[in-house]
C-alpha cells in the first residue's frame, strides 16, 4: 500500500504526510502524558529503604520511572529532593503526592 502512495502523490508529498502524521502522533502522546499520572522514584544503588520501595512498586504492579539524585542533581533540584528515598507523584506536570522513606500505606494510596 506504501508503494501504490509513492507511485500516486510522489515521494516528496509522502514524506510531507509521514512527518505530519508523526508530529500529530507524537503532540497526542505528549499530551496524554501530560494528563496521567507519573511516579518517579528517586533511589540510590545502596539504600535498604529504596530496595524495600522498588520491591513494594513492582509487587503492586505500580510502574515508575527510577532516578539516582547523585546522577541526575537537576532533576533533584527540580523536585526539591532532599532525602532517599523520595517517590513524587506528579500529575499535568504538578507535584501531587510526596512519600519520602518507606511508607507502605501512603504507597498503597498511590495504587489506587
Amino acid at each position: 500500500m506504501i508503494f501504490v502512495r509513492v507511485e500516486k502523490l510522489g515521494f516528496s508529498n509522502l514524506l510531507k504526510s509521514f512527518n505530519s502524521t508523526r508530529l500529530l502522533l507524537g503532540s497526542a502522546i505528549l499530551n496524554l502524558s501530560k494528563i496521567m499520572a507519573r511516579i518517579i522514584k528517586f533511589e540510590k544503588n545502596d539504600c535498604a529503604p529504596c530496595a524495600q520501595v522498588s520491591a513494594y512498586l513492582d509487587q503492586k504492579g505500580i510502574k515508575y520511572e527510577s532516578i539516582n539524585p547523585f546522577d541526575q542533581p537537576d532533576l533533584a533540584a527540580k523536585f526539591k529532593v532532599r532525602t532517599v528515598p523520595t517517590v513524587i507523584v506528579l500529575e499535568n506536570d504538578e507535584i501531587q503526592h510526596r512519600i519520602i522513606g518507606f511508607k507502605p500505606e501512603e504507597l498503597g494510596a498511590i495504587a489506587l
